[in-house]
């Protein structure tokens, strides 16, 4: 056998463990999708010691980066910290309470100097734990100001679809939706 074929191999075992994996969990796709990445980047890593070509004449450190810049940021959006607040009146101009489904995002993310009319305001984000895989869905109605950029605020009853209260800060993955 050649070293193409067993490094193809090799490869498609890695994407069915994965595969298996994602069934036996009952996770999201993007939870697979990543977890077969992750194996197709380790596969990579391991080949970016020999200077050897085997994909459309590019090296595999050109696809590792080909597939961490292009594909990653995209498929997943940001990791960062997750943590809860009080409500009350939002930096989007209506008042919201602790049973609400709604997160504030870090201050530098607004762009309209009057954030009442932000285009933000109101759009739909997905929060994932990446340890257990549960996510909520919420809306943007507020400002964190001592939130990192990827960091994410979340009312009490979103915190509490991921985690007890009693954590108070975990690392999540989030995006738009």
């Amino acid at each position: 056998m050649t070293p193409t074929k067993k490094r193809y191999r090799l490869h498609q075992n890695h994407v069915q463990s994965a595969k298996l994996r994602y069934q036996q969990k009952n996770t999201s796709y993007k939870t697979a999708l990543f977890a077969i990445l992750r194996h197709i980047i380790s596969i990579l890593r391991s080949n970016c010691k020999s200077d050897q070509r085997y994909l459309f004449g590019m090296n595999s450190l050109h696809v590792l980066c080909a597939i961490v810049l292009g594909l990653f940021p995209a498929t997943f959006g940001y990791y960062g910290d997750g943590t809860w607040y009080n409500l009350g009146l939002t930096a989007c101009g209506q008042s919201y309470s602790n049973s609400d489904y709604v997160c504030a995002i870090a201050s530098s993310r607004f762009t309209s100097p009057n954030p009442n009319n932000d285009p933000l305001c109101n759009r739909k984000i997905r929060i994932q734990d990446p340890s257990s895989g549960k996510t909520v869905d919420v809306k943007c109605v507020d400002k964190c100001e001592g939130c990192q950029y990827t960091d994410i605020d979340m009312s009490p009853a979103a915190f509490k679809k991921l985690r007890s209260l009693d954590v108070g800060r975990f690392k999540v993955n989030w995006w738009w939706i």
